[in-house]
């Protein structure tokens, strides 16, 4: 017996010095390969991207550095990743194209104005001269336009241009001033022809009664109506009716450049019983004209026509009462709620703003400081 346990201990210790002395040899210790490959994922992802974290890794240099002493197999895959990361940024470079942008602004007289402070941002991609961290840099800045009104951009590399505010006192920029364009699309308008924005030249604002709201229609031409001075369908004293007939048994589904989608005629109606209504094609409306009303208007769309569109911004002076007060209104009309069962919604969605001058003066210039309240004005017509 104790032979067999000498003899079972004498294996057991040979055992251990073989593998002692033929145990592999390793230069430190290998990383945890997970925690490898999602810093390789976040470097691809962000130079993908152009969208970096400041505080993670930035480039394949500072992964090198973390993965110093890894197996072969590590170091010729993270390799290959510095290959597609280079590859990427090079790419993101070329975005990068010169800006060559030329605008004017103009009043409602479509007269130039001088000295308004255009406003403007731009982005650029950017990489650091040592090879390191790259990414995208965004600018502010502004020029002023000439006596005619004029102003150009150029002289640099982005990626795009984009104006979001004009200023000059005594004027009002049009709500539509906001305009964005991409670099890669070549220079935007030209000295002979110029990208057009809009101001309004103040005459002052008046104090306004204001109103609006949104209103569900029918698909099928049934009215709706809301009230001018209120807004909402309750209790209407000032009515203005609305109407959508929409051609939804010859509507035809075509493939357009974000899918297929349902194209048909479609007619809007608005009608004022009280007083009438001229819808005008401009981006601000805020000096009612003295005659041209009708009781109604109509803007109607051909599904075969080439500005063809679901949805429609229109502007409106309105005329009621006696004597005359005057109106404009802003009206949003959504002709497209969905689909269900390869069909059209019946439902229509029409957003509206109207504002109205209670003194029975043209000009509908707007200051919320100046706000007339409804019951203010029902009280003032009480007392008259």
């Amino acid at each position: 017996m104790k032979r067999k346990i000498f003899a079972i201990l004498v294996v057991l210790v040979v055992a251990g010095l073989v593998l002692f002395l033929f145990r592999p040899k390793t230069r430190g210790t290998a990383p945890d390969i997970r925690e490898t490959k999602d810093a390789a994922a976040k470097i691809e992802k962000g130079a993908t991207s152009g969208h970096l974290d400041p505080n993670g890794l930035q480039t394949p240099y500072d992964m090198k550095r973390r993965s110093a002493g890894t197996p072969s197999v590590l170091t010729s895959w993270m390799a290959e990743y510095d290959k597609k990361v280079q590859k990427a940024i090079e790419r993101d470079m070329g975005l990068n194209k010169p800006v060559v942008f030329h605008g004017r602004v103009l009043d409602q007289d479509d007269e130039g104005i001088p000295g308004v402070e255009v406003q403007l941002k731009t982005s650029r991609m950017y990489k650091d001269p040592g090879g390191g961290r790259y990414g995208q840099d965004r600018f502010d800045f502004s020029v002023e336009t000439g006596g005619d009104g004029k102003f150009s951009v150029e002289g640099f590399n982005a990626i795009d241009i984009d104006v979001y505010n004009l200023v000059k006192k005594d004027y009002i920029q049009s709500p539509h001033v906001r305009q964005k364009h991409s670099t890669q699309r070549g220079a935007w308008g030209s000295r002979e022809n110029p990208v057009v924005f809009r101001m309004w030249r103040s005459q002052g604002a008046e104090p306004i009664l204001p109103a609006s709201g949104f209103a569900r229609l029918a698909s099928d031409g049934t009215p709706e109506t809301v009230d001018l001075l209120a807004g909402g369908s309750r209790s209407v004293t000032d009515p203005v009716i609305f109407s959508v007939l929409r051609d939804d048994a010859a509507a035809t589904k075509e493939q357009g450049e974000y899918g297929a989608k349902f194209k048909y005629d479609w007619r809007f109606e608005v009608e004022v019983p009280g007083g009438g209504i001229i819808l005008v094609d401009a981006e601000q409306a805020y000096f009612a004209p003295e005659k041209g009303y009708e009781r109604k208007a109509v803007y109607e769309v051909r599904k075969d026509s080439k500005d063809w569109s679901a949805e429609k911004e229109l502007k409106a002076y309105i005329v009621t009462g006696n004597p005359n007060r005057y109106s404009r209104a802003s009206l949003t009309i959504a002709t497209f709620d969905g689909e269900r069962d390869g069909k059209l919604e019946p439902t229509i969605r029409l957003n509206y703003e109207f504002h109205t001058n209670p003194s029975g003066s043209r000009n509908l210039e707007y200051d919320p400081e100046k706000d007339v309240r409804l019951m203010e004005f029902y009280k003032n017509q009480e007392s008259k």
